[in-house]
């Protein structure tokens, strides 16, 4: 029998919060009497991470889970369940799941290893980048730069885009929001041209996100600048480093909501 996870000492809401979870109908969720749960565990994991669980009730319907405070974004419905026949349908949702990761090439003033970054970036497992940045601080000639990444990405749908800094900046985390207007919806990490990310890098993200639930708003680089990855819409809203560094606005918002340590925003890789 599973088990129940519902609050008994949560009285369901007059009015839903902005962000809820109505799980009637999708093809993950699972009732056995009066107890929920998820075959995909999310029902237990949203629970450990506090959010309140209620059953609800629509007039004329069945009584049904809603998770309040939050949108599950593995929720499927009958119609999706049918797309994907003959298809494992754990491993059709992760493919769906995608953060959708940009990857973003500082160079230099040498090429030396340029290649070998490339391939680290194409050859991620699971899952492709969803665009690659060149950020050129300007002492490689940029037509260098477009030649060497054209023939190595020619014969991938991955975009690219090759942009140089035309001015001087005073930290690598200024020169990181120099190119925020380059960054998608999803995820931007950064590394120096040389240097070769992670191939499990968006293996580990959509993990951590998807599968542990985590809140992952920034991710520290773990040597100075290489593997800093921020989450676009956040990122966007604290306005990046500006005035003071985006991690230290994320610690103080931390420390003032006063987050649990599985509900934090900030993240080292390691943590993940």
């Amino acid at each position: 029998m599973t088990e129940n996870y519902l609050n008994p000492s949560f009285d369901a809401p007059e009015k839903r919060s902005v962000l809820y979870t109505n799980c009637d109908k999708c093809i993950f969720s699972q009732k056995d009497k009066n107890e929920y749960s998820c075959k995909l565990g999310r029902v237990k994991k949203y629970s450990e991470l506090g959010y309140k669980l209620f059953e609800a009730r629509e007039t004329g319907e069945e009584n049904h889970l809603e998770i309040d405070g939050v949108l599950c974004s593995a929720k499927r419905t009958e119609i999706w369940e049918i797309s994907k026949l003959g298809e494992d349908l754990e491993d059709a949702l992760y493919a769906e799941l995608n953060p959708k990761v940009g990857f973003f090439i500082i160079i230099g003033d040498t090429l030396e290893g340029f290649e070998n970054t490339i391939k680290s970036a194409v050859n991620q497992e699971d899952f492709k980048p969803n665009h690659i940045m060149f950020c050129s601080k300007g002492l490689v000639k940029i037509t260098d730069i477009i030649e060497k990444a054209s023939s190595m990405l020619s014969d991938t749908d991955i975009p690219f885009k090759v942009k140089a800094m035309t001015h001087l900046v005073d930290s690598e985390l200024d020169f990181v929001d120099e190119f925020f207007e380059n960054s998608k919806n999803g995820y931007s990490t950064f590394i120096e041209s040389g240097k070769e990310f992670k191939l499990d890098l968006i293996k580990i993200l959509t993990k951590a996100t998807q599968k542990d639930m985590k809140n992952v708003a920034l991710i520290e680089g773990y040597d100075g600048i290489n593997g800093y990855t921020y989450q676009s819409m956040t990122y966007k809203f604290l306005l990046g480093n500006r005035g003071e560094p985006c991690e230290d606005k994320i610690k103080f918002g931390q420390e003032y909501d006063n987050l649990p340590e599985d509900r934090k925003l900030l993240w080292k890789w390691e943590e993940l």
